[in-house]
């Protein structure tokens, strides 16, 4: 049965590719970023998404993610960053 892990902190992304690399969670296929931004005027799009850049950065491709919580195109740049692919932002 796959199994899709939530996490919402850089520390619990390592932890989760951590035990992606040991092999003790073959289930897991897909890792979802929950609330990785926060509100900030001085942001272009009101929004800071470093937590949630650094995250995607940080797996690199080695799981399908899928991110929620202010995410939208005009938030996390789409269209600027290799990062990101349309299906992935809700």
């Amino acid at each position: 049965m796959p199994v899709e892990v939530e996490t919402r902190t850089l520390e619990e992304v390592e932890q989760c590719l951590h035990e992606l690399a040991s092999g003790r969670a073959p289930h897991v296929c897909r890792v979802m970023l929950d609330n990785m931004t926060r509100l900030d005027a001085s942001c272009p799009s009101g929004i800071d998404v470093t937590m949630l850049h650094q995250a995607v950065a940080r797996i690199n491709g080695a799981i399908e993610t899928e991110a929620s919580g202010n995410v939208v195109q005009e938030t996390v740049g789409v269209g600027h960053s290799a990062f990101w692919d349309m299906r992935d932002v809700e």
